[in-house]
């Protein structure tokens, strides 16, 4: 991957080409957001969102947070579980798809182009699929957190890698809320004290006072972040809610390869 300066303040990134200087900066921390435009086509996020229309959400972690299909973090402490959830659900997402557009090949095929590594879903030591995707239903926020699967999931494949993005693919937002905000703090072992007892979430007396961006988003956006670092979803507006479909990417600088998963 080519080393080129992003010459920007700590501001979201709008590109309409992914480029290795802007993935590398994000990885990096230079910047907190990548919105790359467009990534669909407006008959293909209209057909997505018929699609997703009929699908049931189950709730979960608190407050609560609708998805369709497994969240790794959710079973991080039973793999056979979440394996078996993410096969189940493969034939689900592929459904999808076919009655809209192939997301997964979308961004694989971004990253590819901007790294010119390969990318693929992640798989177990015994070579079963993880999950490539979760849809979300958010309502009430999200509350300030970090996603980084060597702590979250040491154990699991994707616990080896050496950076960690996050995609969102907006479905549907709010006329009121659902942005999401991001401080510009990395995660930290020495963090876990500031960890809420029984939640995901991190007190705010470690980010208060660091620079941050709050990225307003509306549907067919997609957003690329670097989940290390501190960030959260603000509550839509009353009986509103914020819909996207989103992975974890990681990058193996063993293999210079690139896994997805949810």
């Amino acid at each position: 991957m080519t080393r080129e300066e992003v010459n920007t303040p700590w501001n979201p990134v709008h590109c309409q080409v992914l480029t290795s200087n802007i993935l590398e900066a994000l990885m990096e921390g230079r910047i907190p957001a990548v919105q790359v435009e467009p990534f669909c086509n407006a008959n293909q996020m209209t057909l997505l969102q018929k699609a997703i229309s009929p699908l049931s959400f189950e709730d979960y972690v608190v407050p609560p947070v609708g998805r369709v299909g497994p969240s790794h973090y959710e079973f991080r402490e039973n793999l056979e579980k979440y394996l078996a959830l993410s096969a189940g659900s493969k034939h689900r997402f592929e459904k999808l798809w076919s009655e809209s557009f192939d997301v997964i090949a979308v961004v694989k095929e971004l990253l590819k182009e901007a790294s010119g590594y390969p990318v693929e879903v992640a798989k177990s030591e015994d070579g079963h699929e993880y999950s490539t995707c979760v849809i979300r239903k958010i309502s009430y926020g999200a509350l300030p957190h970090v996603d980084y699967a060597p702590y979250d999931v040491p154990d699991w494949s994707v616990g080896r890698i050496s950076h960690q993005l996050s995609w969102n693919l907006y479905v549907s937002t709010p006329d009121c809320g659902g942005e999401i905000k991001i401080y510009n703090r990395c995660w930290q072992k020495s963090d876990l004290g500031y960890r809420e007892q029984e939640s995901y979430a991190y007190s705010r007396d470690l980010f208060r006072d660091c620079q941050n961006v709050t990225i307003h988003v509306k549907s067919g956006d997609f957003l690329l972040i670097n989940p290390r670092y501190y960030h959260e979803v603000i509550p839509s507006g009353p009986g509103q809610n914020r819909i996207t479909i989103s992975s974890f990417a990681g990058l193996f600088d063993s293999s210079n390869s690139w896994v997805l998963w949810a």
